[in-house]
């Protein structure tokens, strides 16, 4: 999703950049402005309330979490290391 963002924000700006085939003006004399930070701070806000939508479903559906670091390197000792919690 956060590529979406980034998507319809690359978009954007290339529909302005051609904005003056169409009678629109203002992209030339800089008056459009972009603000990176904002667009950053808007699509991590958006990644962190989809993860709590996620999270939120999975606990609704009964789904047991297990964090930690996975291992798959053996098939006898297969598992996740909780770092001893």
């Amino acid at each position: 999703v956060p590529k979406k963002v980034m998507w319809n924000a690359a978009s954007i700006s290339e529909t302005l950049h051609d904005m003056h085939h169409y009678g629109f003006s203002g992209y030339e004399s800089g008056a459009v402005r972009f603000d990176w930070g904002f667009i950053q701070r808007s699509r991590d806000a958006y990644i962190e309330r989809l993860n709590d939508i996620y999270d939120r479903n999975m606990i609704n559906s009964g789904v047991t979490r297990l964090t930690g670091k996975a291992s798959l390197a053996q098939s006898d000792n297969d598992g996740v290391d909780d770092g001893g919690v």
